[in-house]
């Protein structure tokens, strides 16, 4: 049997894992990233860390249902929030990406 769209959609459809005591947020849904998103981000990486921080958090924190919290219209205002903060979130984020690369290594 060959790969269809149906399967190809559905297998690779971002997944939203829930990360529970992140420290000063309690359970926080994160998604894997979606492919233009990942592509895109990609070209950020080295230029400008306080920007890669506030994207991530944009694009891969999520409600239950795994849509984004955030948009791109909220760049400045997460890039103005304190860093300190931020850290135990984007410190999951890194976590939740790991394993998910090392899932995908895996599957």
């Amino acid at each position: 049997m060959s790969l269809t769209r149906s399967q190809l959609l559905e297998t690779a459809a971002p997944d939203v894992t829930l990360v529970d005591d992140v420290p000063g947020y309690g359970t926080v849904y994160l998604r894997s990233y979606p492919e233009g998103l990942r592509m895109l981000r990609l070209s950020t990486i080295g230029k400008d860390k306080e920007t890669w921080r506030a994207l991530r958090i944009i694009d891969l924190v999520v409600d239950a249902e795994g849509e984004p919290l955030f948009t791109i219209d909220d760049l400045e205002a997460v890039k103005r929030l304190d860093s300190l903060k931020l850290d135990p979130l984007c410190h999951a984020i890194q976590v939740h990406l790991d394993e998910s690369q090392k899932k995908s290594k895996h599957d």
